[in-house]
């Protein structure tokens, strides 16, 4: 999906159970991981983990169990260095299999392409 496609998707309130966000400018990234965040009125109660804290079994923890207290899970990751695609491939199962969970993964390294 280009950045049109998610505009229009997302003026729609058409949000993805599980979204990476990438590119050359990170400010735009930010941007619209915030918008996303924010339409899933989700601002305070986000799992983020960032750029080192990111661990694969606290991922697929938060992800795999639904939540006491928020009608949606959303996990916010933030990093430089790519996830491995057998761990991404796991944790977009999660989202797939629970229609109020949510994954927003936000890419910063320079080999985006």
């Amino acid at each position: 999906m280009n950045k049109q496609q998610l505009d229009q998707n997302l003026n729609k309130n058409k949000i993805p159970n599980a979204i990476m966000l990438f590119g050359e400018n990170h400010l735009f990234t930010d941007l619209y991981s915030q918008k996303i965040c924010s339409l899933l009125s989700a601002k305070e109660d986000i799992f983020s983990l960032y750029y080192d804290e990111y661990q694969f079994q606290k991922a697929k923890d938060y992800l795999s169990q639904p939540s006491l207290f928020n009608p949606i899970n959303v996990l916010l990751i933030k990093v430089t260095k790519k996830i491995l695609k057998k761990e991404l491939d796991l944790l977009i199962d999660y989202t797939l299999k629970n229609k109020d969970t949510y994954l927003i993964y936000c890419y910063y390294g320079e080999d985006y392409k």
